[in-house]
Order: C-alpha cells, then structure tokens, then sequence
C-alpha cells in the first residue's frame, strides 16, 4: 500500500470508531435520562406520599426475580454478562430485552427500598442498545466489541455526569490498556455524547462541594491511613455480598431468595431506620457537608447493600458503596483528626474503587465531582484501598485472566 492509501485507510477507521462511538454513546445518554427521571420519581413517591410501600418489598422483590427467573433468559447474566460479551462476543450477545427489563426492575426495586445502585442499569442499558444495533448492522466481532466497549464508557459516564472518569472506567475494569486509537476515540465519544445528552434532555445531577485542605505530609500520612480502611471495607462489602449469595443459594427457588432478601432489609428498616433504604444519598451528602456521620452508619449501608444485590435484587452497588464510602471516611477523619468534608469525599470514590479494581477511574470521578485541589490525595487513597483490597472484586474478570471475582 502506498502511503497515502494507509493514511486513507487510518482516517476511515477513526471515522468508524466514532460512528461506533456516537452509536454507543447516544442510545445509553437517553437510556440514563429516562432510567434517572423515572428513579427520581419512584424514590420521592414512596418517601413523600407511600412510606408503607416499604413493607411490600418482599412481594414487589419475589415479582421482580419471578419474572427475570421466567422471562429474562440470559438477561439475567446482568453486567455480568456484558463485560463478558465485551471481551468475546457471541452468536447470541447482549439480549435486547435486557434494557427494559433491568430499567423497570430497578426502579420498582427503588420504590419498594432495596438497597442497590444505578451504575449496573446504566451499563446493561447501553450494552443491550449497543449490541442489538451491533448485530442488526452486522457489525464484525472486533467492531462489536469496540461497540460495547465504549457503551461501559457511556453508561458509566453518563448515570454519574463523569465523562472522563467513564472513559477510564471502561479500560481499567476489563484491564484493556493496549486497546488502538479506534477503541479509545470511540469510548471518548460515547462517554461525553452520553453525558451531553442527559445534560441536554434536562435532567441536573446532584452538586457537590468542591473539596480543599491545606496539603501537609501529616495529611498524606492519614490518608494512607484511611486508604488501608477503605480497602478492607471494600473487600469486606465483597465478602459479604458472596456469603449471602452463597446462603440464599440454598434456597432452590430464585424469587424467593429474593423475597427472604426483602424480608430482612424490611426488618432492617424497622429496627435500624428508613435512612439506609434505596440509594441514601442524604447520608453522603451530610458527610461531604463535613457533619459527623451516625455511628456504625457505614457498616449499616454495607448489610443492607450485601443483603439486597446477594439476594438478586436488580440495580447495582456502586451508588451504595458511595454512601459507604462517604460515611466510613466520615467516620474515619473523627478518629484520625482529619477534615470530615475531605475524607469523605476520598471514601466515596475510594471504597467503590478497590471494590471494582478502578482507582484511576475513581481518582479521575474524584476530580470531576469534587474539583481538582485534592486529586492526588484521592490517588494516594485510591491505591492504597485498592492495593488492600486484595483479588476479589463486584466484577467478573476479564475473559481468560486468571482472578477471582464476586
């Protein structure tokens, strides 16, 4: 080939990748619009006009698993099952039914209050739009996965409004670093076309406060320290969430682990209080604002959490493991003397990192979310916690790597 002819050929592939890249990005920004309206709704439904939806949560659980037991198929692989297919795509793919049926599970599971997340529904969305347009264009396999690839860029960085952080999300949680210039253009286009588009539809993510402390070495020092609890957490919210999943297992049939999950969130809500139910952001927000968090308030998010996604329940954990995380490094600044408001923000990003294996992507969340004066800091915690953590991780390990996951 001469070289004009390869220069021709590398412009068509870039111009490939970001069609592949706006037909990732676009479909998984309206995706997460509609899935973060109709939430919103759900959530202030049932705490301003049905509290006593609460107690229907072990039927609304039992419905919700019945009909992913009966109708979902292999949509029932959930995230599982996209990063999957990310790494080796199949004949059959990402069901499309997984979009609606993921997107109407959680937000019926939010309205009765199950402790789960938005990010899994944001990347189950994208990947099932993705790879349905995929397939029905007769995409190539390399294309299909460049696709899918940049719909975990999408979903991610759409749901949270953190483009930059989604685009490193989706290389480090399927440690694809040696990916070429087509996967990388194509994951930058669908994370920021997916976040303007939720932008542009209306929908405004929850401010937070831009975090700044004078920078010391006794601060680097306690958030070492801190970055050694995060990580422990984060491995202990693994272990928890597999020792529900392996005791609800006895239980032959799906729906009614779920039911058995509800019943004890229920109890949960009845003894320790409604503030833990769904996604408890009031929590992490009340940290952030550099209050002293509630007791054992992390520890509690954390059970309630294990016990709603070991269950079955759809949604996710990454928003719950927020909270967590904002109310541990509360927890953690009071003990160790430290800024409430800062440590806060690390354990936000920090425990979900070393739970998902993403501390860059998480050090990046911490900059877009929380402003860039303490973006080290929130790399020192996030390596740490994710250095303690161990192997074990809320994401399935890439296609033919050798790890353990939950």
């Amino acid at each position: 080939m001469t070289p004009r002819s390869v220069l021709s050929a590398r412009f068509r592939g870039l111009w490939v990748a970001v069609g592949l890249g706006l037909l990732a990005g676009l479909p998984a920004g309206v995706a997460s619009f509609v899935f973060l309206e109709t939430l919103a709704r759900a959530i202030a439904l049932r705490e301003n006009h049905a509290t006593w939806l609460i107690w229907c949560l072990p039927i609304a659980a039992f419905a919700i698993s019945g009909v992913y037991h009966h109708i979902g198929e292999r949509a029932a692989g959930g995230t599982g099952l996209v990063m999957t297919e990310t790494d080796a795509p199949t004949a059959a793919g990402v069901p499309r039914r997984m979009a609606p049926l993921v997107w109407g599970a959680t937000v019926l599971a939010h309205l009765f209050g199950a402790s789960v997340g938005r990010e899994g529904v944001a990347l189950q969305m994208a990947g099932s739009l993705a790879d349905g347009h995929g397939r029905y264009l007769r995409l190539t396999d390399g294309q299909r996965r460049t696709l899918l690839h940049a719909a975990l860029a999408g979903g991610f960085g759409s749901v949270f409004g953190v483009p930059w952080a989604g685009v490193l999300f989706a290389f480090e949680v399927r440690r694809r670093w040696r990916s070429g210039v087509a996967t990388v253009t194509a994951a930058v286009v669908a994370s920021v076309s997916g976040d303007r588009v939720v932008t542009l539809l209306g929908h405004r993510h929850p401010p937070y406060p831009q975090l700044t402390s004078g920078f010391s070495v006794g601060l680097v020092g306690r958030t070492v320290i801190a970055g050694v609890v995060f990580g422990a957490i984060a491995a202990l919210f693994v272990t928890a969430t597999e020792m529900v999943r392996r005791q609800l297992a006895r239980v032959a049939y799906p729906p009614l682990r779920a039911a058995i999950a509800g019943v004890i969130v229920v109890i949960g809500a009845g003894t320790l209080g409604r503030q833990y139910l769904s996604l408890s952001l009031p929590l992490a927000t009340a940290s952030l604002a550099g209050l002293r968090p509630p007791g054992l308030a992390w520890l509690t998010k954390l059970g309630f959490t294990a016990v709603s996604v070991g269950g079955g329940i759809p949604g996710g954990e990454v928003t719950p493991l927020f909270v967590t995380g904002a109310t541990l490094g509360g927890a953690v600044a009071v003990v160790i003397h430290a800024p409430i408001a800062v440590f806060a923000g690390l354990g936000f990003v920090a425990v979900f990192g070393a739970a998902a294996k993403t501390p860059l992507a998480c050090t990046v969340m911490f900059a877009e979310l929380f402003g860039t004066d303490l973006a080290l800091l929130a790399l020192v915690a996030c390596v740490v916690a994710r250095l303690v953590s161990g192997r074990r991780a809320i994401y399935p390990p890439r296609v033919g790597a050798v790890g353990v996951a939950g």
